[in-house]
């Protein structure tokens, strides 16, 4: 996440992980994500950490959960494929429900692009539906967590959006208490 003045990144798992402490939750909240990644790499990633959890630098963590927001940094290409996107991060959830973890599918908020914003925008919308068909197939293992509802989805908005947005997303998440 983009900080107003600067580009100091903080990832909605930092205020997560703090809402869960206030709550009183003995859960742990591992950031793995990495600034600028396409969903390509993170599928190859996502199967490595499971795989290697000591070594990953998780710390060995016991998961349980997996939350997924990806397809942002795909969708600024001038050559992005949705359905691409769209099977990567079925090939992510997949990859975690066969490790026996349960998944959260969060939706892409809204992205200001400087060119194709219509384009981009229409896509995004088409990605965020398929991610809510693929839930209501997976109620078992996977939750729908709706950022895009959650952000104003306009320009106005799109500086303090994401921040605005990690609040709601991180007062969207008790449920994982009793999940």
């Amino acid at each position: 996440m983009w900080l107003p003045g600067g580009q100091t990144a903080h990832p909605y798992s930092d205020r997560l992980a703090q809402h869960l402490e206030r709550l009183g939750a003995q859960l742990s909240v591992v950031n793995a994500g990495v600034n600028g990644e396409e969903t390509s790499s993170m599928v190859q990633r996502l199967q490595l950490l499971l795989d290697k959890r000591d070594e990953s630098g998780c710390g060995g963590e016991d998961f349980e959960f997996v939350l997924i927001l990806g397809g942002t940094n795909d969708l600024c290409k001038v050559n992005r494929c949705p359905e691409d996107i769209v099977r990567n991060l079925w090939s992510m959830h997949d990859t975690a429900h066969r490790a026996g973890l349960k998944t959260g599918a969060l939706t892409l908020p809204y992205i200001h692009t400087w060119r194709l914003e219509q384009e981009v925008n229409a896509d995004r919308v088409k990605i965020n539906e398929r991610l809510c068909d693929f839930v209501s197939r997976q109620k078992e293992r996977s939750v729908l967590v709706d950022v895009a509802a959650k952000i104003p989805q306009d320009t106005e908005h799109m500086l303090f959006g994401i921040m605005m947005g990690c609040t709601f997303l991180v007062m969207d998440m008790t449920w994982l208490l009793t999940w």
